[in-house]
């Protein structure tokens, strides 16, 4: 649609009752064209950005907010939070999942970069690379694959796919991937060991730590990420490529917390009881 007008032309024919809007681009158009038909607006933020300062209208006018973490939710500012629930992002189970046959537990460690990054963003990258270096001078096997683009990083220890349609037999050949955001949940419902690493280095994602408190999954040193340490990350592969019953284990574990924390049908439901509401 290019104009306002096509969307509540839209609405109108198929009789929506509610318009549900997910991108700072729509929330203008879709204020307008909810206030023009008389029907409730819900706005879901993604991101971290001064929501109040730009769209004051859109949430003010908003019967209700969904925030996709509880930093997004802080950023909408202090007006705004007796209608806002937090609903983390979730990802389709059905199609990422582990493979059929289980791996071996021999041969190099599969490890896999699997993201996009830019700027500050891209610092575990390069510490990552470093660390996949290290590895190899240590005399580690290690085989380590990326999907995805960092701008402006050369990871030259690291083969690169690019982008790819669809990711989904790289993320079940790898045992063990680092990332963040919905990345890292898509990798970690395919069976690996997932690292939370972007601005900083968030280490592993294990049950225990996902049920105590959910991390925040943007790994920015503002929100609790360590700053990313080649050694460190370096240390941590090495013990999984010594150790591969503990590898096998963590696998397993990874796609438990996916099964626990990151099912879509899960986020559907509660945005459902929103629309409810």
């Amino acid at each position: 649609m290019r104009t306002t007008e096509e969307l509540i032309v839209l609405a109108e024919k198929r009789q929506v009752s509610r318009i549900h809007a997910h991108s700072p681009l729509t929330l203008n158009a879709s204020l307008e064209a909810a206030k023009r038909l008389s029907i409730p607006l819900i706005i879901t933020l993604h991101g971290l950005i001064d929501w109040a300062a730009h769209f004051p209208d859109a949430l003010t006018y908003a019967a209700h907010i969904i925030a996709t973490g509880p930093e997004t939710a802080r950023s909408a500012g202090p007006a705004f939070q007796k209608k806002i629930t937090t609903i983390y992002n979730g990802i389709n189970l059905e199609r990422f999942h582990p493979a059929r046959c289980n791996s071996s537990d021999t041969g190099p460690l599969r490890v896999l970069y699997y993201g996009r990054t830019k700027g500050s963003d891209a610092q575990g990258l390069i510490a990552l690379d470093k660390a996949i270096g290290l590895m190899r001078k240590q005399g580690s096997n290690v085989d380590a694959r990326m999907v995805g683009r960092a701008a402006g990083v050369f990871a030259g220890n690291f083969h690169q796919y690019g982008w790819l349609d669809d990711p989904l037999p790289v993320l079940q050949w790898s045992e063990v991937v680092f990332g963040r955001g919905r990345s890292l949940r898509e990798a970690m419902a395919c069976g690996n060991v997932g690292f939370l690493l972007g601005e900083g280095y968030g280490g592993l994602l294990a049950l225990e730590r996902m049920r105590y408190y959910m991390p925040s999954l943007s790994c920015t040193l503002k929100l609790g990420a360590n700053v990313a340490d080649a050694e460190t990350i370096a240390g941590d592969l090495i013990r999984l490529a010594k150790d591969r019953r503990l590898l096998q284990s963590l696998k397993k574990e990874a796609y438990n917390i996916a099964v626990e924390c990151f099912d879509a049908y899960k986020m559907a439901k509660e945005t459902v009881n929103v629309y409810r509401k």
